[in-house]
Parts: C-alpha cells; sequence; structure tokens
C-alpha cells in the first residue's frame, strides 16, 4: 500500500471459528491500521457477536449481524448521532455467508477493489437419527410371513410347509424382527410401540400356537414348540433394553450406526444373503416335485440342512453386529481385533476367546457353504446329527464371543463413568518383524501329520487310504501351513535355525515320497515331485533371506497383509474347494461304502486338489512381488493403464497370458469337481496345463524380482544413491489389439457353433452355442468401447463382429432349428 491509504481485506474467521477469529483478527487489523489502541477495539471480543445465530438470513444472501465488522473508531451504539456518523465512514462491502470485507480508503478519488465472489458455506453433514417408515413396512411383512406359512399350514396340515417352507424361510424372518427392533431406537410413542410389539407378538407366539394346531399331537412338537415360545418371550425384555441404550448414544454415533449397520450391513448384506440362500433349496424341492411327487421333497434335506445353517450362521452374526450398537464407537474401536496380534500370538484372554469364536464359525460355515446346492436324504442318522452339531457349533461360538466381548466393554464403559475419564486412542502397535513361534510349531506339526497317515497306511497295508485321504486332502492345506512357517521368520538366519528348516523339509518332501514309492510303486511321478520341492525349496531360502533384509515397515506390511492374512485367506480357499468335492460323495447312492464312494469320486478329487494348488500358486506369486522394498515395488507392478495398452515386454505379456489360462483352468476344474464322473483324461490335461503355466508364471515373477534386488544390491554398494523412477501417468487411449483380439474371437467362436448347428444340426453344437451365447454378447459389447477414436480398422472390425453376433448367428440358429424340426416331423411320419 502507498503512504496515507491503507487498504486490507480481512477475511472473518470468526463465522467459522469464533474463538480464533476473536483472537487473531483484531491484533492483525490493529497492525495493518496504525489507529491508537484507544478502548472502542474491544468490541471485537465480544462473544455475543460470534456465537450468535450462524445461519440467519444465509438463505436470502444477508450479511448475518454478527458478520458487521466496525472499524477500530470510537462507537457507541446508543447515539444516534455517532451511529449516523458511523454508518458514513464505514466501508464495509456486503459479501455472501461468512465474508466481509473492510475497506479504509483516504482517497475517495480511487477506484474501490471489487468484493470477494461468494463462497457458499457447506451445508452440516446431515445425520440420521431413524430409519425412513417404508424399512419398518419393509420388515414388517418379511417378519410375518413365518406367521402366514403356518397359518396355511394349520388350515391344510401338509407337512411339506412345516418341516421345508418354514424353515426355509425362519432365518430371513427372524432377522427381519431383530433389524425392526432398531429401525427407530428413538420413537416411545404409543402407536409405535404398539405396532412392535404386535409385530413380535405375531413372530413369537401366534406362530408356534398354528403350529400346535396345524402338527400332530406328540410329546416332542409340544416340547419343542414350548421351548422357542419361552426362548423367544426371554429375548423380548432383552430386545427392548438393547433399543433403549441405542437411542441414548450420541447424534454421530447413532447416524453412523444406523446408516451402516442396520440399512448396509442389516438390510441390504445380511437379508440380501439370507435370501439368496434360501433360492437353491426351494430350487431343489420344485425340481424333485415336479420329477416325482409332493413328498419327494426329503430328497432335499442335505440342500435344506445346509441353507438353514449358513443361513443361522449369518443371521447370528447379523444380529451381532446390530447389537453392537449399544456401545459407543471410540469404545469398539479400542476393543476392535486386530490380525497384527494373532499373527504376534500376542493376546489377551478375551482376544483368544474371539478369534477362536471367529475361526470355529467361519470353519462350520465354510464347510456348510461347500455342501450348499447337494441333493439326496441322509442314508444314515449320523449324518444328520453332524449337520445339526455344525449349525449348533458355529452359532454357539459366535454367541460365547460376542458375550465375552460385550461384557468387556460394559465394564471398560462402567469404569470410565466412574473415574470421570473418555477412551482413549490406542498406542501403535509395534512393527512386527516376525510371526510367532506358534505358527511354525504350528506348520511343523502339520507336516509331521501328514507323514505320520501315509506311514500308517504303509503300516495297515491300505493303499487307497493313503491316496485319497492323506495325499489328496492333506497335501494343499499342508503346503499352505509350511509355506507360512517357512517365510513367518525371515531373519533368523543363524546356523541352528537353517539346520532346523533343513530337517523338516527333508522329513516333510522326501520321506512322505519315499514313503509314498514304497507303498504305491508309482516311482517316476514321486521322483519329479521330489526334484522339483528341492528345486522350490533352494529358490526359497534365497528369497527367504532377501525377505529379511526388508526395512522394518516393509516387513511388518508382508508379514501381517501378504503372508499371514493372505495366507490363510488362501487356506480357507482351499478348505472350500476341497469342501466342495465332497459333494459326488453324499449324493452318491453307495454312501454306506465308504471306499467304494471314495473310488467312484477319485477324479473330483483330483479336480479340487488342482484347484488348489492354483490358489497356492498364486498365494506364492504374492509372496513373490512383495519381497522388495515399497519404494522399488511401484516399478515393478502392471498397472491397468499398461495392461490396456500394451506397453509392458513380451515376458510380461506370456506371464499376463500364461496367468489367465491358469485362472480359467481352475475355474474350469473347480465346475467339475461338483459334478458326477468327469473323464479322467481331460481332468489331467487341463490340470498339467493350468500348473505350468503357473509354473512359468512363478519363475517369471522370480526373476522380476531377482533383476530389481540386484539392482538395489549394485546401488547400496555404489558411492551414488539410487532412487526408483518415477513414472507419469499413462493416458490411454485405445486398447491394444492384442486385448481386443480375444473378445472378438469368442464372437467368432460362438458364431461357427452356430453354422455348425445349421449345418449337422448336432445336439453338441446348440449346446455349445446357447452356452457362449452370453459370453459372445459380453465379447462385443466390451470390444465396441476398446477402440472408441479408431474410425478405420477398429470400427470396421467392430461392425463385422456386431453383424456376426447380431445376423449370421441368429439366422443359422433359426435354420438350424427348422431343419431339427423338420426331420422330427419325418421320423413321426
Amino acid at each position: 500500500s502507498q503512504p496515507g491509504q491503507v487498504t486490507t481485506y480481512i477475511v472473518v474467521l470468526g463465522y467459522h471459528y469464533p474463538l480464533l477469529g476473536s483472537s487473531i483478527i483484531p491484533p492483525f487489523a490493529f497492525k495493518l491500521n496504525p489507529i491508537p489502541p484507544t478502548e472502542p477495539y474491544k468490541s471485537f471480543y465480544q462473544p455475543d457477536r460470534f456465537w450468535g445465530n450462524r445461519h440467519q438470513g444465509m438463505m436470502n444472501n444477508e450479511t448475518p449481524s454478527h458478520l458487521q465488522l466496525e472499524r477500530c473508531t470510537t462507537h457507541n451504539p446508543a447515539s444516534p448521532k455517532k451511529k449516523s456518523a458511523y454508518k458514513k465512514k464505514s466501508a464495509l462491502q456486503p459479501t455472501s455467508a461468512g465474508m466481509a470485507v473492510a475497506l479504509n480508503s483516504q482517497h475517495p478519488q480511487r477506484p474501490r477493489p471489487q468484493a470477494l465472489p461468494r463462497i457458499r458455506s457447506a451445508p452440516p453433514p446431515r445425520r440420521v437419527l431413524e430409519c425412513a417408515t417404508v424399512w419398518s413396512v419393509v420388515c414388517f411383512f418379511i417378519s410375518t410371513l413365518y406367521t402366514v406359512l403356518l397359518v396355511v399350514f394349520a388350515f391344510t396340515k401338509h407337512p411339506i410347509i412345516s418341516d421345508f417352507y418354514s424353515w426355509v424361510i425362519y432365518p430371513v424372518c427372524s432377522t427381519a424382527m431383530v433389524i425392526s427392533f432398531v429401525l427407530k431406537p428413538s420413537r416411545t410413542d404409543f402407536g409405535y410401540l404398539a405396532l412392535l410389539y404386535f409385530q413380535y407378538f405375531l413372530y413369537a407366539i401366534l406362530a408356534e400356537v398354528l403350529f400346535l394346531v396345524g402338527a400332530e399331537f406328540k410329546e416332542i412338537n409340544l416340547l419343542r414348540t414350548w421351548t422357542r415360545m419361552a426362548f423367544k418371550v426371554l429375548l423380548f425384555p432383552i430386545a427392548l433394553a438393547v433399543r433403549s441404550r441405542v437411542a441414548t448414544l450420541l447424534d454421530a454415533d447413532l447416524s453412523e450406526f444406523l446408516t451402516i449397520s442396520v440399512l448396509k450391513g442389516g438390510l441390504v448384506v445380511g437379508l440380501a444373503q439370507l435370501a439368496f440362500l434360501a433360492l437353491s433349496s426351494i430350487q431343489c424341492q420344485r425340481g424333485a416335485t415336479l420329477e416325482r411327487s409332493e413328498e419327494s421333497w426329503v430328497e432335499c434335506k442335505r440342500s435344506l440342512y445346509s441353507q438353514t445353517g449358513v443361513g443361522a450362521i449369518v443371521g447370528t452374526f447379523t444380529v451381532i453386529l446390530l447389537v453392537s450398537g449399544i456401545f459407543p464407537k471410540r469404545y469398539k474401536e479400542q476393543h476392535a481385533f486386530r490380525i497384527r496380534k494373532v499373527a504376534a500370538m500376542n493376546l489377551t484372554l478375551g482376544e483368544a476367546v474371539e478369534a477362536s469364536g471367529l475361526a470355529i464359525a467361519g470353519g462350520c460355515c465354510l464347510f456348510l457353504l461347500s455342501t450348499y446346492g447337494v441333493e439326496g436324504d441322509f442314508y444314515y442318522w449320523h449324518e444328520e446329527k453332524f449337520f445339526l452339531c455344525a449349525t449348533g457349533l458355529g452359532c454357539s461360538s459366535l454367541i460365547i464371543f460376542a458375550v465375552w466381548k460385550a461384557i468387556v466393554i460394559e465394564r471398560h464403559v462402567r469404569l470410565d463413568i466412574a473415574r470421570g475419564t473418555v477412551p482413549t486412542d490406542n498406542a501403535r502397535d509395534p512393527l512386527l518383524t516376525r510371526l510367532s513361534n506358534f505358527w511354525v510349531f504350528v506348520a511343523i506339526l502339520a507336516t509331521t501329520t501328514h507323514t505320520a497317515f501315509i506311514a500308517r497306511g504303509l503300516w495297515a497295508n491300505d493303499p487307497y487310504l493313503i491316496y485319497s485321504t492323506t495325499d489328496a486332502y492333506m497335501f494343499p492345506l499342508v503346503l499352505g501351513l509350511y509355506v507360512i512357517g517357512l517365510f513367518g521368520q525371515p531373519r533368523r538366519q543363524s546356523t541352528g535355525a537353517m539346520w532346523l528348516l533343513r530337517i523338516h523339509f527333508v522329513q516333510y518332501s522326501w520321506g512322505s515320497e519315499i514313503l509314498l514309492i514304497i507303498t504305491r510303486g508309482d516311482t517316476l511321478n514321486h521322483v519329479v515331485r521330489m526334484i522339483l520341492m528341492t528345486l522350490m525349496f533352494h529358490f526359497a531360502l534365497k528369497l527367504r533371506a532377501s525377505i529379511g533384509r526388508l526395512p522394518d515397515e516393509d516387513l511388518n506390511d508382508f508379514l501381517v497383509n501378504a503372508l499371514f492374512k493372505g495366507g490363510f485367506r488362501t487356506l480357507a480357499s482351499v478348505l472350500f474347494v476341497l469342501f466342495r468335492s465332497l459333494k459326488c460323495m453324499f449324493e452318491h447312492e453307495d454312501a454306506t461304502q465308504f471306499k467304494f464312494v471314495l473310488e467312484k469320486c477319485e477324479v473330483n478329487v483330483s479336480c479340487a486338489v488342482y484347484t488348489s494348488v492354483y490358489l497356492l500358486m498364486a498365494l506364492l506369486l504374492k509372496i513373490i512381488s512383495q519381497s522388495v522394498q515399497k519404494q522399488w515395488r511401484d516399478d515393478l507392478v502392471v498397472t491397468i493403464e499398461k495392461v490396456a495398452s500394451m506397453a509392458i515386454s513380451l515376458r510380461k505379456k506370456i506371464q499376463g497370458t500364461l496367468l489367465v489360462l491358469m485362472i480359467i483352468c481352475g475355474a474350469f476344474l473347480f465346475a467339475l469337481s461338483g459334478s458326477m464322473s468327469p473323464n479322467r483324461r481331460f481332468v489331467d490335461v487341463v490340470g498339467l496345463v493350468g500348473m505350468g503355466s503357473g509354473v512359468f508364471c512363478t519363475v517369471s515373477e522370480s526373476y522380476t524380482v531377482g533383476k530389481a534386488q540386484d539392482m538395489l544390491i549394485r546401488a547400496s554398494s555404489s558411492d551414488v544413491k539410487a532412487s526408483p523412477s518415477r513414472h507419469t501417468q499413462d493416458h490411454v487411449l485405445g486398447c491394444s489389439w492384442f486385448i481386443v483380439f480375444p473378445f472378438y474371437l469368442g464372437t467368432l467362436v460362438h458364431t461357427v457353433a452356430a453354422i455348425l448347428y445349421a449345418v449337422y444340426v448336432a445336439e453338441w453344437a446348440w449346446y455349445t452355442a446357447n452356452v457362449l451365447a452370453p459370453l459372445a454378447g459380453g465379447c462385443c459389447v466390451l470390444s465396441s468401447f476398446m477402440r472408441p477414436r479408431d474410425n478405420g480398422l477398429g470400427l470396421k472390425a467392430v461392425q463385422f463382429q456386431v453383424f456376426l453376433a447380431a445376423f449370421v448367428s441368429e439366422i443359422a440358429t433359426i435354420v438350424g432349428a427348422s431343419r431339427e424340426e423338420e426331420g422330427s416331423d419325418r421320423r413321426n411320419g
């Protein structure tokens, strides 16, 4: 500013930050405008000027009264003369809400600066204190559906309603009833509470009475009905207490609970999953009724028990998620389950109970989910009891861990209330540089048990027990645990630790393979496996040493995310695949003859084993890629932009293609694992193709990581400190022809199948064309947008592809169908 003129723009911070604005603006203005420190500038410190109604007049673009800044001159609001003089001298310009301009000009001939542009203040976040009435209506109708079915049963007395349909929808209705209690926790008026009580009366009392009316009068039915009714009556005051406790939460916690836990976790995710699970049992019952009779629904008992069991576990978890809303968010975060503590086995008693409960419930849910969709009745009562025990064990483990955790959090809340303190944020957990010895012991125990089973089969002269039970089912699980134990402590490079690793490998690999050679006599197969596993162990030791040289943060990220979390997630997937292969055994007519059934389902087991090995290869690829420092890892990652434009090396292109081929082989074999009697030679060919693809991907990724590590070692040994290159983001204007061509090929294969059906009127061609129709449609749509700026060859290729998919294929299908109809008419005379 020039001498004699000081023009200052002051942003009124007091609008959004009253205390900050009242303490900063006056000294700032006083410093720029040298006015003597007289009494009037104290008006800036008047709290009423900043703590008034901050939103009054905002909708009319008016400046709030507490934003009317005054010049630092003597001013008495009670004096009308001084007030008019103040109005003449004031240079305040009206601006938008939250913004004012203080102008002090001694030269009126100079033009005044323009006012600042209007800036609308962000609206306050909207908080949901109760859900809409439409969700209450939805839950009301879903929960009363169980009662409606039992009304029909009371009049018709048909056993399929009480023994099948009521159990199919029972988890859905029970979860909807629980959700109804927490949709509007703040509503305490008589009308809403009466409707809620009536809804629970229909679900808990009237439904059980209707079941007694329609069912046969037996002591067991009477006992079960009164037990369920008493249990539901006892749960009602607990539900009301939970509802009232949720209503006392802070507005922010209550809003987050209603939107995240109730609407998303309960209605969208929980009820949707339960409704989807119910479809398989209904589909099985409809198919059995159409093929046989109405009483043949008993052939769907396996599917019914699996669906009800998984639904019960999912419903229990959803209810626990809703009931957890009685605790404030900060307490739940402080007692949250951390995977890092499990990896280090640094658990308190409550955390150990929680981890055990979740593991048991997850295992039971995996078993029941893998048998989901299995048709047939139980052949002996022990099998039925096993399904019921799996359901009860999964639900009870969840309830036990939830009750334990609720007691711990409630005790913490009461202690803080008694002391008058608030929960503090958890301190950051120390970096994890090694897994606990417990997990290494688990790996050694698993491999020793595997070898012991093989030795037991050799001693009992039972080679079939060795192959089907041990070598097939235990091999992928034991191999996954062995990988976790091998890389769990990468910084232990002492002589004793290395000798322990070598002895463990010899006992697991060489010992097991030698015993299998003695028993089965397939020498070449097992010798090749020994050589391959020895080579993999040699390179694994080098990889383990390079992982041990990582910085602490990178090593912590590797152990927690890549090895521990990724490893046990892979083991869960392997368990699901292996359990899924049991479908052949469950559905076989001679299920009582265990060895005969294993022989019939040998190919299904092979499909599951191949798929499990593919999953373990994917885990190994992740471990290899995470063995480099994070600052160098970005250069090794193949981004989606590079894939779209194919700006990668030839080796990476081959690796990506073979990785996709391995995924396709795994998906195909997983589908075959649940079928009846697949072709053995075909399964072996597909399995070996996928295995070879996975081995090449592993070798290629190891070569890439080895080059990066050698570069890092040379840079660290030289005087110049190397740093990773920083690539700018690539702009993709069109996908590569290497990506587009497979989509064209998919449409062409469908067209060829349709033409073959038109020429030969073969059933296999018709089946192939119908199976590939959705795939060809998706390929046609996607390839049309992959090169949007290519108006030359790309546009012509798209037009030709649409012509094949829309005209040639459909015309060929019509011709084939007409020829088939003419042939059938000719055969029928």
